[in-house]
């Protein structure tokens, strides 16, 4: 997932989703990263939705879940 993310698109989410806390955003990455499959992202990407009160309107939120659905889609 990190090779797939272009440096717009990740200060994008830092800034959109991780409000600038790159650590988290790291973090947060690697987590997803580490997901072997689309069930466990699914339900990961719920809870941090949730936790962080993105809309399902947020534009990085949609970017980032385009994403990782392109990672396991292959």
């Amino acid at each position: 997932l990190r090779e797939a993310i272009g440096i717009n698109e990740k200060f994008l989410f830092i800034n959109e989703l991780f409000n600038g806390d790159m650590a988290r955003y790291n973090k947060i990455i690697d987590e997803l990263d580490a997901l072997k499959t689309m069930e466990g992202v699914n339900t990961y990407m719920l809870e941090l939705k949730i936790q962080s009160q993105w809309t399902d309107d947020n534009q990085a939120l949609i970017k980032l879940t385009e994403l990782l659905h392109r990672k396991f889609n292959k």
